[in-house]
Order: C-alpha cells, then sequence, then structure tokens
C-alpha cells in the first residue's frame, strides 16, 4: 500500500495517459483528445443529486469546470504540445482549433 501512496505525487494527468506527446499517429491523437474533452464527465456523474452539490462546490469556488480546465486541462495540452504540432488532417486542424477555444489563454 505505501507503494501505491507514494506514487501519487509522481502521476499527473499527462503521465497518467501517456509518456510522450502525441508524435506518430498526431491527428488521430489529437481528435481522441478533442472526443474526451467534448464527452468528460465528472467521476460522480450518476450518484444521485450529484449535479447539485457539484454546481454548490463550483459555486463556492472549491472546484469547477473552469479549475479543471486551468489544473488539469491547459497543463496536459502544454505538456503534450498539441498547439505546435504540424502535419494535421484537416479534421484534426478543426478539433484542434475547438480544444484551442476552450483552453488557451
Amino acid at each position: 500500500m505505501s507503494k501505491v501512496a507514494g506514487d501519487e505525487g509522481s502521476t499527473t494527468p499527462s503521465t497518467a495517459i501517456s509518456s510522450s506527446r502525441p508524435s506518430r499517429r498526431p491527428s488521430t491523437m489529437v481528435m481522441a483528445i478533442q472526443s474526451e474533452l467534448r464527452n468528460f464527465q465528472d467521476a460522480g456523474t450518476g450518484i444521485p443529486r450529484f449535479t447539485e452539490h457539484e454546481e454548490a462546490i463550483a459555486l463556492a469556488g472549491i472546484f469547477g469546470a473552469q479549475q479543471f480546465v486551468e489544473a488539469v486541462v491547459k497543463p496536459t495540452l502544454s505538456y503534450w504540445r498539441i498547439f505546435d504540432l504540424e502535419g494535421l488532417s484537416a479534421e484534426a486542424s478543426l478539433a484542434r482549433e475547438k480544444m484551442a477555444g476552450t483552453s488557451q489563454d
């Protein structure tokens, strides 16, 4: 159990999903990332009255969608250098533009 607890601080969102930026099939990866972001559901989804609790937590400034974007999405996309990738298909370029609209400064 100490191994599990000891590893908690060393895993970031980007390393938990992939240890390197998308390079072998960048168009496929960009489209998959955009799909995941678009369809993301919080871990509490399905719990009775979860939406009410989630809204109260967000309104209190504890954690909400904007904090998720700032703390998880932006650092992960930056780590992967999503906005620096070249040679994307037209569809992947559009997916990346959609991500830029919600995640870049």
